[in-house]
């Protein structure tokens, strides 16, 4: 944990400037969709570009960089918690307006809901996002995509935040999409982007998400204790069908293990810890690089526990 003298300093600081959204101490394991992580120092809600300027400034001047954490969905948080500021996007930033075939989004606005919003307005080009969960910052980060769409196909411009405290917009051409992540042209945090959609029928639009949550539902745990896939898929195929060969589908460690459903994701069916998921990680690829001689890279983000 951080020493109690700096804590003190920096909950005075975040309520001098009038952040009064924060928990201290808070367990991570209520704010990830896997339901494991220990403590945080502190998770702060900014509800505005204000409060975001005066937090990254905090942060600065006791030299601990906030953390960025959006729905929770495809990341491990280390059961001894987060050393620091984990800082979650809300109110302002939670905002969707539509104009015609443009659709502005905070970053912190949930991806399913623009999905919904969006295919209420007859537009189409997200009915893929419709299952997925999470935020659209942490979409654009990581290209979140299904069904051979993905959001590097509908992002137009992005606005982002540097830690220095500077706002600046960049163009889709700005930025490097690959398969599962996103290069941004700056170190900062995304605040709002700007999608492009096309015109539809929104009896098709509904249509399409339905037949894409049937699929999920038959083919994901869903429902489940899950953070989506573990590995991204390699080149030469489905990570899934490479972890079922080498033997790995339903292998448990602890109260982790992978998914009997759907081999690419990790379960969280008995009060996992964070060491029991990384070992079966592990695990997994040193029989799938035994057997196959491959190596699985992670689409999952691990985050470490910080040291003080």
């Amino acid at each position: 944990m951080l020493s109690p003298g700096l804590k003190l300093q920096i909950r005075q600081e975040l309520i001098a400037a009038q952040i009064d959204a924060f928990m201290e101490n808070e367990l991570l394991a209520g704010h990830t969709s896997l339901g494991v992580g220990g403590p945080a120092d502190f998770v702060v809600i900014v509800r505005s570009q204000e409060e975001l300027l005066s937090l990254l400034e905090i942060g600065k001047t006791f030299g601990v960089r906030p953390f960025v954490l959006g729905c929770g969905t495809n990341l491990l948080f280390s059961s001894r918690g987060y050393r620091g500021l984990v800082m979650k996007l809300g109110g302002h930033f939670n905002r969707i307006t539509i104009r015609g075939s443009l659709v502005a989004a905070g970053a912190g606005a949930s991806l399913p809901r623009l999905a919904r919003m969006a295919s209420a307005r007859s537009l189409t080009g997200l009915s893929f996002a419709a299952g997925i969960p999470g935020t659209v910052g942490g979409a654009i980060k990581n290209n979140a995509g299904a069904f051979g769409r993905e959001m590097a196909q509908v992002v137009q411009e992005v606005e982002i935040c540097s830690l220095k405290g500077e706002m600046r917009t960049f163009s889709a051409k700005d930025l490097h999409f690959g398969y599962r992540f996103c290069r941004l042209p700056m170190k900062g945090i995304i605040c709002k982007a700007i999608l492009k959609l096309e015109r539809g029928e929104k009896e098709d639009i509904l249509r399409e998400m339905e037949e894409y949550r049937r699929i999920r539902r038959e083919k994901q745990p869903v429902g489940r204790r899950t953070a989506g896939s573990v590995f991204r898929n390699p080149h030469q195929g489905s990570a899934a069908r490479y972890i079922e060969q080498a033997g790995c589908k339903g292998l448990a460690i602890g109260g982790a293990r992978i998914s009997p459903q759907h081999a690419n994701f990790i379960e969280n069916f008995a009060n996992a810890t964070s060491d029991d998921i990384e070992i079966l990680i592990e695990e997994v690829q040193k029989k799938v690089r035994e057997i196959h001689g491959l190596d699985l890279d992670l689409e999952m983000e691990i985050v470490a526990c910080k040291k003080d």
